[in-house]
């Protein structure tokens, strides 16, 4: 009698189906996989722990949520800013809470914040690319390249960083579902209600979500995929501002800082070595993708935020973790000649991001450097009193916020009117429109060298009253 069981298995282990890679992954993959992946992530994570900043954008919020905890309620505009902002939606307020219970611990909380959210990211990543089969080693090579570019973003500190694991998590919820349709996408509905409360870009979400049940899944359930698009976007109205919200991100995406390219806004640098990292990993990673197909609604998305990294630098972050798993199938895909060129390619690519992260610690000896309020906090209490407005550089504005001080404007600034905002700009930025923005301050606070410093000094209303820490003091005569 023939050995129809053993025969069975001899045929399913020696299955012309399952080539030779495939077999070694399945081997090797798991232990692989726990060893490379944590080294891949933990460079990463050492340098944004090394060189890792407190962004600008960050202590309004904590400014926020300090008040609103010790008050109990959400108040008009800024409170703490005596420009008028008193038609501002607040959204964010969950965010605001969150960071300033972090906070209260001090700036080792937030940069122990920032760690986990970039680190459980990336980690998220690997897991759902390694369950697609790719090689443990092609994986960590996308995600290390994917994290060192980031670094522009996840090394310093802002309030962006809460949106990296709702965008991480969402994208693998829809690639999962586009694998395997089931009732899970509904969970896209609580998600994207809890990112409406964090942070604007759940705008960038809902359109990737969008792109996915319009390219994927309503060929297969119409009826399910109008209803899922239709209760996403109902989503982002369930937060504080409830009617408002959709006011405060058309204000978010036409401030001033947005129409003038500036700050957040600006285009990558490629004589800035983070941007030049940024544009080096993606363009490795976007090559690598190329190389395996992928669903239509994905080509939709990469599309979108390619030309939305080109338009400015802070949506880099969204396609380089886009790029992860499509990424790493195509380092995993096996040639001789594209082995020859993908290893060589990738081997470039790191040593030129590698010669970047030198000049970046060589030029920023400044990263390790005390937060300049906690030195000039004490002057400014000096120098003031309840009604004493301050006007001062960001993110030192929002430092001396958080510790109770009244500026005349700070972050957000789409809070406030667009003149006020061009004044603030032009205050920043040294040019002539900042007569307005001192006009209306007693305390001035700019840095030393800086064009904000030499308008200030040709301005005859205000005297130089000291120099701490390279930040000049200047009072109204």
């Amino acid at each position: 009698m023939p050995q129809v069981g053993r025969s069975s298995a001899s045929h399913a282990s020696q299955s012309p189906d399952i080539s030779p890679l495939d077999r070694e992954r399945r081997v090797t993959g798991s232990t692989a996989t726990w060893v490379l992946i944590p080294g891949a992530i933990a460079p990463v994570l050492a340098i944004v722990a090394f060189f890792g900043v407190i962004g600008a954008d960050l202590y309004w919020a904590v400014a926020m949520g300090r008040y609103i905890s010790k008050r109990r309620s959400i108040p008009e505009g800024i409170p703490f800013a005596v420009a008028d902002s008193s038609e501002w939606n607040n959204v964010p307020v969950l965010a605001e809470l969150v960071l300033a219970l972090v906070a209260s611990v001090g700036p080792q909380g937030l940069i122990a914040m920032n760690l986990v959210l970039v680190g459980s990211s990336l980690a998220l990543l690997a897991w759902s690319a390694a369950r697609e089969s790719v090689g443990p080693v092609a994986l960590s090579g996308a995600v290390a390249l994917a994290g060192l570019g980031a670094l522009a973003t996840v090394g310093v500190i802002r309030l962006q960083a809460l949106s990296l694991l709702p965008f991480v998590i969402m994208l693998v919820l829809l690639r999962s579902e586009h694998a395997n349709p089931s009732p899970r996408v509904w969970w896209l509905v609580p998600l994207c209600s809890l990112w409406s409360n964090l942070h604007g870009a759940i705008l960038l979400g809902v359109g990737v979500i969008g792109a996915y049940l319009l390219f994927s899944r309503v060929w297969r359930q119409p009826k399910l995929a109008v209803t899922i698009g239709l209760a996403v976007m109902a989503a982002l109205w369930l937060t504080p501002a409830g009617p408002g919200t959709g006011e405060y991100y058309v204000e978010a995406l036409t401030n001033a800082a947005a129409a003038r390219d500036s700050g957040l806004w600006a285009r990558p640098d490629l004589g800035t070595p983070l941007d030049l990292m940024m544009v080096l990993a993606a363009s490795a990673l976007l090559l690598a993708s190329l190389r395996r197909r992928r669903p239509l609604w994905e080509y939709i998305v990469l599309v979108c935020l390619v030309a939305a990294t080109a338009e400015a630098t802070r949506h880099g972050v969204w396609l380089l973790l886009f790029l992860v798993t499509p990424a790493a199938l195509g380092f995993s895909r096996r040639s001789a000649l594209g082995s020859f060129v993908w290893s060589r390619a990738v081997t470039l690519t790191c040593t030129l991001m590698a010669l970047c992260l030198a000049v970046v610690g060589l030029s920023r000896g400044s990263a390790a450097a005390p937060d300049p309020a906690k030195a000039l906090l004490p002057v400014v209490r000096q120098l003031s009193d309840v009604n004493t407005v301050v006007l001062a550089d960001e993110p030192l504005a929002e430092s001396l916020a958080a510790a109770g001080v009244r500026v005349w404007m700070s972050n957000p600034i789409d809070a406030f009117s667009l003149r006020d905002q061009d004044a603030f700009l032009d205050f920043l930025e040294g040019r002539a429109g900042s007569d307005e923005a001192r006009s209306a301050a007693d305390v001035v606070l700019v840095e030393s060298g800086t064009a904000a410093a030499k308008a200030t000094e040709a301005d005859e209303r205000f005297l130089l009253n000291r120099m701490v820490s390279g930040w000049l003091v200047y009072v109204r005569r």
